[in-house]
């Protein structure tokens, strides 16, 4: 049996709670309880702030980021347009190139136009 005395002064005396099966708790028992949950609750506040922190800053940077996307996609449609004029240079003093010849070398070629552009942070 639970015994809540909230009562100043008190109305449940201490000795009951020596009794087998009887539990008292008195308003100072209370005001402990809910002091440790404060301080728990204090606690997870400032581990939420951190994550909120943390994640806002991921996101103004990936907000900045998406300023240079514009510059990237020109980049890369630039060596694109380098990497043909190679192909077509090359193959001007080659001559016609066999189908075996030919394919590894655009996959290859376009490999390293699209590496040249991926950020530093990202290889």
């Amino acid at each position: 049996m639970f015994f809540i005395d909230i009562a100043v002064p008190r109305d449940v005396s201490p000795e009951m709670g020596k009794l087998d099966g009887i539990f008292t708790y008195d308003i100072d028992d209370l005001q402990q309880a809910v002091t440790s949950h404060v301080a728990d609750r204090s606690k997870e506040a400032e581990r939420a702030e951190a994550i909120i922190t943390s994640e806002v800053e991921r996101f103004e940077a990936k907000i900045h980021s998406l300023d240079v996307v514009p510059t990237i996609v020109s980049l890369q449609d630039h060596l694109e347009t380098i990497r043909q004029a190679e192909i077509d240079r090359v193959r001007g003093r080659l001559g016609p190139l066999t189908r075996s010849r030919r394919s590894p070398s655009k996959p290859s070629l376009a490999a390293s136009s699209t590496k040249s552009c991926t950020p530093l942070s990202q290889r």
